[in-house]
């Protein structure tokens, strides 16, 4: 199992989700990397969530991460891709969340 990522409302309603059940999530995130400042804190075995206003380091990060892997497996590159822009549909409205729920 993976790390799934979901887009959704203040009340918890899923809008959009990303299932990773061959745990790319976990390969990709930067795990207590200081040079990240909000995905090192995805929790792989827990939940972690990130508001609107959060999105453009979000988007910034997923940048530096796309760089890292540009020379890894096209799912890797297509996986953070996928993430992107749930993050710009989470930017773009009020009361949506980015959610990584782990195992």
């Amino acid at each position: 199992m993976g790390v799934d990522v979901y887009l959704q409302t203040g009340d918890g309603m899923k809008i959009e989700s990303i299932p990773d059940p061959k745990g790319i999530v976990s390969r990709i995130m930067p795990l207590g990397d200081t040079t990240f400042h909000l995905l090192r804190y995805v929790d792989p075995s827990g939940d972690t969530i990130f508001n609107g206003l959060q999105m453009e380091q979000i988007f910034i990060e997923l940048k530096q991460l796309k760089q890292r892997f540009v020379h890894g497996s096209q799912e890797e590159i297509d996986y953070i891709c996928r993430i992107e822009n749930m993050a710009r549909r989470c930017k773009s409205a009020p009361h949506l969340y980015l959610k990584f729920i782990g195992d």
